[in-house]
């Protein structure tokens, strides 16, 4: 079952038994950067009948999540990925902030070799999620679907040789200049289920690539 976080909203503290997530990590292993059907939860409440959608969906396992909230940043990125062929490029990236003790996670455009093909602003919408790693009645960390997405390509990088003053004053794009989705929650939350753990945790990206 997901649970949808809402701002201010605590969840309820589970026992303190670990339960093996052997079925979690079966569905990263079957449905990592993968597209595939899914049932399309977006129009619950709406008063239409729920329907199918085609979605890619991407899992990133954040190791040592503690350790990088102590240190210098506390900014973890994943590696880039295209959310289909010939598609858009995106990254995530994890921030966690000691000192207001929320943890921020996010999806961000990347420059791609297609994006001049591409339609612009980004045109599908997307949902996060922390993955809650147990088998006995898993309640993830969720985002709202983000159909309103408004990203736009990202400037590619100048190398030095190129071009090295435009090298000099170029910046890569921070997560909250080229953010396509985001959520945030507060520390605390990771403990009240195994959020993190093993010291890690796993972030999904799902894409709905039906319009």
């Amino acid at each position: 079952m997901e649970r949808i976080l809402l701002s201010g909203q605590i969840i309820s503290k589970t026992s303190a038994g670990a339960a093996v997530d052997t079925e979690r990590l079966r569905e990263i292993g079957t449905y990592n950067g993968t597209v595939f059907t899914i049932e399309d939860s977006s129009v619950a409440g709406s008063g239409r009948p729920r329907g199918l959608t085609t979605a890619f969906v991407y899992y990133w396992r954040v190791d040592a999540f503690w350790r990088l909230s102590f240190g210098a940043d506390g900014l973890a990125r994943s590696p880039p990925f295209y959310v289909s062929p010939r598609s858009y490029r995106i990254s995530l990236s994890v921030h966690s902030d000691m000192t207001a003790r929320t943890v921020r996670v996010a999806a961000v455009s990347i420059a791609g070799e297609y994006d001049a093909q591409l339609r612009w602003p980004f045109a599908h919408r997307l949902r996060l999620s922390v993955l809650d790693q147990t088998d006995v009645g898993p309640e993830d960390i969720v985002s709202r679907i983000w159909d309103d997405v408004r990203c736009t390509a990202a400037e590619p990088p100048t190398l030095p040789h190129q071009n090295p003053a435009h090298h000099r004053r170029q910046k890569q794009p921070t997560a909250a200049e080229a953010e396509c989705a985001s959520m945030e929650f507060r520390h605390d939350v990771l403990t009240y289920r195994r959020y993190a753990a093993g010291d890690s945790i796993v972030v999904k990206l799902t894409v709905f690539l039906q319009q």
